[in-house]
């Protein structure tokens, strides 16, 4: 556990890389809004949210936490921004810290090369727009409602009948053919393989991605490197995604009518969507390839290791 951190901290230089807040509250996650990770947390307005716990200890567990880091050597790196910030404001004391973007491998998330033969595969239609989203119902911290409320809110743009749009749904835990609102929708359960992932946003014009909160999300990585433009909610590490109009569009959260007017944007101007499609993959072979993630870390440990040489 945690308390090991001492110990083992001060024998070898130690890097954490943080993909939530847990590290800094005293049980949950992500903290949606709440602020008493930052004087000590205590009578705790949401025990359910992830990781669940069954009676208050967050108090304790904060001041566990702080105890701990306090008497460890931490060299910390996070995906964003946004949660680097975090830290700084937090009861973590690290003895340095850096941002480090996430990744994705661009060998396998790349815009197709035949797409008319992938959308045949996949048995798309060639004269559709197809929406893709990676949710899951049971995660508090995606927001599937607002997807869900987009695409009503989408059906009733007389506009949109001069197109034909497909919703397809990553992520479902069974494979389901339906419609939201008439607008025609696949649920599509779990998939293993990257490649076979890589496909669905291969095919997709438009990735919707709404979160109450998110860190650095992978999903929106992978749209991206394939060409496909986002719209996202604006929260956490988001941002430092998406650059907006280039790339895709942030939207406010649970903000439904402004993810319908997006993407009925994007529907409708077919040079901004390719360019944006254009955009995004320059884009991620610049930002977001495995070779610079590694080639970053790389050069963090090599200055970590003169800092824990120094500062023995």
């Amino acid at each position: 556990g945690l308390p090991f951190l001492i110990k083992l901290s001060h024998r070898v230089p130690l890097l954490l890389t943080l993909h939530d807040e847990w590290v800094y509250t005293g049980h949950c996650a992500s903290t949606l809004g709440c602020r008493r990770w930052e004087l000590g947390c205590g009578s705790c307005p949401d025990k359910k949210i992830y990781p669940e716990i069954n009676r208050d200890s967050t108090a304790y567990n904060w001041k566990r936490k702080r105890d701990i880091y306090q008497q460890s050597r931490l060299y910390v790196t996070t995906p964003s921004h946004w949660l680097m910030e975090r830290v700084g404001r937090s009861m973590f004391n690290p003895q340095n810290t850096q941002v480090i973007h996430n990744s994705v491998n661009l060998e396998i998330f790349k815009p197709p090369q035949n797409l008319q033969f992938l959308k045949k595969q996949l048995d798309i239609p060639n004269d559709v727009i197809v929406l893709l989203a990676v949710v899951q119902k049971w995660n508090d911290f995606k927001d599937y409602e607002t997807i869900e409320k987009s695409l009503r809110y989408l059906s009733g743009y007389a506009r949109l009948q001069k197109r034909k749009v497909l919703f397809l749904n990553l992520g479902a835990e069974v494979d389901i053919e339906g419609s939201i609102s008439g607008i025609p929708m696949r649920k599509i359960s779990y998939i293993a393989d990257p490649k076979k992932i890589a496909s669905f946003y291969q095919v997709a014009d438009i990735f919707l991605q709404a979160s109450h909160a998110d860190n650095f999300p992978t999903t929106v990585l992978e749209a991206l490197a394939c060409g496909t433009p986002v719209i996202a909610t604006a929260v956490g590490g988001i941002p430092e995604q998406i650059e907006e109009g280039k790339t895709g569009f942030l939207i406010p959260r649970k903000d439904y009518e402004a993810m319908s007017t997006r993407i009925i944007t994007l529907i409708e101007d077919d040079t901004l969507r390719n360019q944006m499609s254009k955009n995004a993959v320059d884009i991620s072979q610049r930002r977001f390839g495995l070779d610079l993630m590694l080639d970053e870390y790389l050069t963090w440990y090599q200055q970590i290791m003169v800092d824990w040489q120094t500062n023995k």
